[in-house]
């Protein structure tokens, strides 16, 4: 809303209804029409009130997390649709409910088993596989958490976790159940396979027009070319302006100063250190490191660290999770010293200076055309806003897009035949459209014969787009596909005979021939299997999924199954040669041990989510809709 404000306010007609609108606040006032509820209730639970401000937190967190996974950004409808709205505050009244439970019974969470929490936590383990401070802090930057913020998050999970341990302990699975599912789940069997490939059937002859013209109609959609649009528009970047702008050597030399930090590369340190829970180990460590003995020999006596684990690399004073005046007795020590022990919240700490590395500052020579051009291309932009401006009231005042690109110097292009993909008919993609990635979707949302808005890129350009024709996606003529089809056609037909060639050895097998006979009468190869579970399907076991049911459909050994083959391209026949059933030996105790313990879970989440229903009628919950929609 703020970027089409600003880009509108070139607009005479819009600049006269600011002034008027103006003009009403100074007679007025402003009063309290832009500020709203800066921290609204979203929703109470019991005497608990979550904040607009709560939730948006909570939101964005939960938002940022999903993107990370998914490796890819989602814009809010996108977030919506997956229900990232519902669940995160689903979860917040969850924990609402369940803190006030813990909160009455005065459940509690001392200092000591939160750092002992979090130094056990794998989340927290650097390279060498223990807790790391500097990847903690590393973290929790990552998340966007403040380490004050987390460790109350932390600690208020820890204390729901004692209430939600005391509600579902003792939840235990009935044996027979154990026993049934853990016989499914581990039921082995072994076939042999033969596989009839579709490369073995002869090449058909090429169909009649009739069988042509049926497939065509079959498989339309395959021969679907997709939309394509004529498109005029125009694009503007920072880029095109940086020749009509002027930098000078003051500018440079201000930005310089303003930016110095970024240009000074601060004192680095290779340190190792041994971390100890007391302060009268770490001082028995230092006296014996100062007397000579290998900082490797102590660190093993003291605090059972192998070498690897004493190391913390290359660190600037900022780096070191340490208050900042323990840091700079770090840091003030000399190449090769031990300072005085420090103390953090995970133990004390004794470091060695390994070597001192001096810090550097890039000069303003050395980075003076780096901030010309960033300059430049800043003003540029400046210039751009003005310059886009001028074209929106060429074409407000009715001049047409190629007109207004004229009367400002600016080119108008074209694109004949482009889809969705940016790709022309010919399947190459078509050079001439803008980079912007919001250049296509905007020109396929535009309808035929409209202009777009001017509409603001990503990266600071601008563009407008409009569409001159859309040629709707239609089937290819089969004149046009006509080898390809014949193509398809025969690939399909080959695959068909496969089929049937594979469904009449199976039929004979069931009337009492073997596999391995007609096989060999064939020219086919048969494999044993491996012993197969039901969650064994895949290239690796030779076995296709659709073809792994079947096998686990027959109820004797000696049935036969057919199905697709493992590598595609091919049908397969298989004849079941053994049943393995999970029998009460030790062999099997840890992997029934681990089923139990994964049903007893599920089960003691059926007793919490069961609880939390009752939390529910116990505790009002109320839901603001309103304040919740004022965040989208």
């Amino acid at each position: 809303m703020l970027d089409l404000l600003r880009r509108q306010t070139g607009s005479w007609i819009v600049k006269a209804f600011l002034g008027v609108l103006i003009l009403s606040f100074a007679v007025w006032g402003i009063g309290d029409i832009f500020r709203g509820p800066s921290d609204a209730t979203v929703a109470t639970v019991g005497d608990v009130e979550i904040t607009r401000s709560q939730f948006g937190d909570a939101y964005r967190r939960e938002l940022d997390r999903l993107n990370r996974r998914l490796g890819r950004q989602l814009d809010a409808d996108q977030a919506r649709q997956l229900g990232v709205e519902n669940l995160t505050l689903q979860r917040m009244i969850n924990r609402a409910l369940f803190d006030q439970v813990a909160s009455g019974y005065g459940l509690t969470v001392s200092d000591g088993d939160l750092a002992a929490d979090i130094r056990s936590d794998p989340a927290f383990r650097g390279e060498l596989g223990r807790f790391d401070p500097l990847y903690y802090r590393d973290v929790l930057r990552q998340l966007g958490y403040t380490r004050e913020y987390f460790e109350d998050v932390r600690r208020a999970d820890m204390r729901r976790g004692q209430l939600m341990d005391g509600i579902s302990r003792g939840a235990e699975t009935p044996e027979p159940v154990v026993d049934a599912i853990f016989r499914y789940r581990t039921e082995r069997r072994v076939a042999d396979v033969a596989v009839v490939p579709d490369s073995s059937i002869p090449e058909p002859p090429a169909p009649d027009g009739a069988a042509l013209e049926r497939y065509y109609e079959d498989s339309l959609r395959r021969y679907t070319a997709p939309e394509y649009r004529t498109l005029t528009y125009v694009a503007l970047s920072p880029e095109q302006l940086l020749d009509e702008v002027t930098v000078t050597e003051t500018e440079i030399a201000d930005e310089y100063e303003s930016r110095l930090d970024e240009f000074v590369e601060p004192e680095r340190r290779d340190l190792s250190q041994i971390v100890v829970d007391d302060e009268t180990s770490a001082r028995d460590a230092l006296e014996r490191l100062k007397q000579g003995e290998a900082l490797a020999d102590v660190a093993r006596d003291v605090a059972g660290l192998e070498p690897e684990d004493t190391a913390l690399g290359v660190l600037t004073i900022e780096d070191l999770p340490l208050p900042p005046e323990t840091a700079e007795a770090v840091f003030a020590a000399a190449e090769g010293q031990y300072p005085d022990p420090q103390q953090s919240d995970f133990g004390w700490h004794v470091y060695r200076v390994n070597q001192v590395i001096p810090g550097e500052t890039t000069s303003l020579e050395e980075a003076r055309e780096e901030l010309r051009r960033e300059l430049a291309l800043r003003r540029a932009a400046d210039s751009l806003f003005e310059l886009a401006n001028k074209l929106e009231d060429e074409l407000a005042g009715g001049a047409t897009l190629e007109e207004g690109a004229s009367r400002l110097d600016l080119n108008a292009g074209n694109i004949p035949r482009i889809d969705a993909d940016g790709r022309a008919p010919d399947g190459a993609d078509v050079e001439t459209a803008p980079a912007y990635p919001e250049f296509l979707p905007t020109a396929f949302a535009t309808p035929a014969g409209d202009e777009s808005a001017l509409t603001e890129s990503a990266d600071g350009g601008y563009f407008i787009v409009r569409v001159d024709g859309i040629e709707p996606a239609a089937p290819r003529p089969l004149d046009s596909v006509r080898d390809r089809a014949v193509a398809d056609w025969k690939e399909a037909e080959r695959a068909r005979l496969a089929r049937d060639r594979a469904a009449g050895i199976a039929g004979r097998i069931r009337q009492g021939e073997s596999l391995e006979s007609l096989a060999a009468a064939e020219g086919l190869e048969v494999r044993s299997t491996e012993a197969l579970t039901r969650r064994d399907a895949g290239p690796d076991s030779g076995v296709s999924g659709g073809l792994l049911a079947e096998i686990f459909a027959l109820t004797d050994v000696g049935g036969v199954a057919e199905g697709p083959a493992a590598e595609g391209a091919g049908h397969a026949v298989a004849v079941l040669r053994r049943i393995d059933r999970a029998g009460g030996d030790a062999d099997d105790r840890p992997e029934r041990d681990e089923l139990r313990r994964a049903l007893d879970e599920a089960l003691a989440d059926d007793i919490l989510a069961q609880y939390r229903v009752a939390l529910n009628r116990e505790y009002d919950v109320e839901v603001n809709q309103q304040a919740i929609d004022s965040l989208f």
